[in-house]
């Protein structure tokens, strides 16, 4: 079995590279089979009877699917070599866990730069200066496309953890930092700010604005 190990929290880049590995099994015959909610199909997938008939190719889109029960099935299964299993985290993963994928596991990170963490979290009431400098900084290292997906994403995150926390896929800590994040704004204030990203999205689509300048322009009238 040959076992990818795909970590980091670049959604634009891990999102390339797994449609590239799902496109590359396609074109040498591969089953593919994709797990994303269902931790008891795991093991299904590897006692599967036609597992030494065809080739196949597993893609587990979050380790946290993995029971201790799936990493025995696993490491069970690692000399089939007709098998690919490819996993995909956003966090480290423990020493504890990567025993059980064998010596001859590939780990491939892609993980964004910490400035644009830093951006991110710069978008708060009253901060506009500072968000527009770090954001200077950030479309050195990052295209503007990407960084306009990560701003919007987060005044979305924002608006849930204001309105519906519970929808937040996240760990507590990072939900009760979104919180802390918009206390500034009013519900009403992201809902609208939301509403006028997904505009000027539209804008930059359409050829009727730059997008770096759109950018500028929404930092600097509703952080201010």
């Amino acid at each position: 079995m040959k076992v990818i190990l795909i970590t980091g929290d670049d959604s634009e880049k891990v999102s390339l590279r797994i449609k590239k590995l799902i496109d590359s099994a396609k074109e040498k015959s591969y089953i593919i089979s994709k797990i994303s909610d269902s931790p008891t199909k795991i093991d299904n997938e590897l006692r599967a009877d036609d597992l030494f008939l065809n080739k196949k190719f597993i893609l587990i889109e979050k380790l946290s699917l993995l029971s201790n029960k799936d990493l025995d099935s696993i490491n069970k299964n690692l000399t089939h070599d007709n098998l690919v299993l490819c996993v995909i985290t956003e966090n480290a993963v423990p020493a504890s866990k990567i025993k059980y994928f064998g010596k001859d596991l590939k780990i491939e990170s892609y993980t964004l730069p910490k400035i644009i963490w830093k951006f991110l979290d710069s978008l708060k009431s009253k901060n506009a200066k500072n968000a527009m400098d770090l954001l200077n900084e950030v479309v050195k290292v990052e295209p503007v496309e990407l960084v306009f997906h990560l701003l919007s994403q987060r005044f979305i995150q924002l608006y849930l953890a204001k309105t519906k926390p519970s929808e937040l896929k996240l760990q507590s800590w990072q939900i009760v930092r979104l919180q802390s994040q918009a206390e500034g704004f009013s519900e009403n204030d992201i809902k609208a700010m939301v509403e006028k990203l997904s505009e000027l999205d539209v804008e930059a689509k359409t050829g009727k604005g730059d997008l770096r300048s759109l950018l500028d322009f929404f930092i600097a009238t509703q952080l201010e």
